[in-house]
């Protein structure tokens, strides 16, 4: 197993911890999924304090995969 091996012998890309399953690849990188699920969260935490500090400041809606608008919560 190819894909396997390649696992193996690499660091999740947030933590720098070495891969467990189960995974999510982005950008050529891999990350454990609760790393990837982190880092999300923390993205849209940042993204509505700067919302909320600079109302004018204009802060692009992020698209899922699957192509729907990602709405954060405020």
């Amino acid at each position: 197993m190819q894909f396997a091996s390649r696992i193996e012998d690499n660091h999740c890309a947030r933590c720098y911890q070495p891969l467990t399953f189960p995974l999510v690849y982005r950008a050529d990188r891999l990350y454990h999924t609760h790393c990837w699920q982190e880092g999300e969260h923390l993205l849209a935490n940042a993204e509505r304090i700067a919302r909320a500090l600079n109302p004018t400041l204009f802060i692009h809606d992020r698209r899922t995969p699957d192509g729907t608008v990602a709405k954060i919560q405020s």
